[in-house]
């Protein structure tokens, strides 16, 4: 586990956690990335990265508070869903100030394309980080730092920072405040730059045509972002009733940019 080389500094979007391991499904290198307060936390906790070696005999969670690492029984949480072990885990460390990631039972079972998700939501969901923690034994980790992430120009940064907030503020770029990635589907289709069938064609179909028109059109829309970001392109829908031909419910959609 990795925070970014800007994480924890006041730079928008730098919330980032890199998550690597040998892949379940190809045995090389898998890495997916994880935005949220999780990097920002291992950052002020002091850590450029943190490796996990080995298997815990019986379910179990780390916890890195600050430059304290430890190991704790997690029998009681295993087979829980994430968002109800990351329950699990706050009464079991009631302290504020911790951020949690965990995996649910597909991760427990090894299943190769199994996820990882922090309590706001966020998913590494790529190249089965959660059957590699579910190979360890390892239910969760739980991140707190209360130190500073040191700068080597402060003045200089928050003049780069400045042109960067004028960037954000185009309109090309502030579109997506109000879109998230949504706005891309159907544009990335036409291109022939939206793998479908497992990459054996480059464009999706009519459904992938028309999936970000419907979304779009026929849900409301709840802005959020990365920490520091004033773009807010992380879209979050509710009961969303589409409004362009017969398609199927959908519920607690996030979208936004990679």
């Amino acid at each position: 586990m990795a925070p970014g080389a800007l994480t924890g500094a006041p730079v928008p979007g730098s919330d980032r956690l890199s998550l690597a391991t040998r892949s379940p499904q190809t045995g090389f290198i898998g890495e997916s990335t994880l935005f949220g307060p999780t990097g920002e936390a291992l950052a002020r906790a002091g850590f450029a990265a943190v490796a996990i070696s080995g298997a815990a005999s019986s379910p179990s969670y780390l916890v890195v508070d600050g430059d304290t690492v430890a190991v704790r029984p997690a029998g009681h949480i295993w087979r829980l869903p994430i968002s109800e072990a990351i329950a699990a885990f706050v009464d079991d460390l009631p302290r504020p100030g911790f951020e949690f990631l965990a995996i649910g039972p597909a991760g427990e079972n090894l299943v190769r394309f199994a996820s990882i998700a922090d309590r706001t939501g966020r998913v590494a969901g790529r190249t089965g980080r959660g059957a590699v923690m579910g190979s360890k034994n390892l239910k969760g980790v739980a991140i707190r730092g209360g130190g500073v992430v040191p700068m080597h120009d402060p003045a200089g940064l928050r003049l780069q920072m400045k042109d960067l907030a004028d960037r954000l503020k185009r309109p090309e770029v502030a579109v997506y405040g109000w879109s998230g990635s949504i706005k891309g589907v159907s544009t990335l289709s036409r291109m022939g730059a939206l793998p479908a069938a497992n990459f054996q064609r480059s464009t999706g179909d009519m459904t992938y045509q028309v999936l970000g028109h419907r979304l779009l059109q026929g849900t409301d829309k709840l802005r959020h972002g990365c920490i520091g970001c004033p773009v807010k392109c992380d879209i979050g829908s509710r009961d969303p009733t589409p409004t362009v031909g017969p398609a199927p419910s959908v519920s607690n959609i996030r979208a936004s940019t990679p």
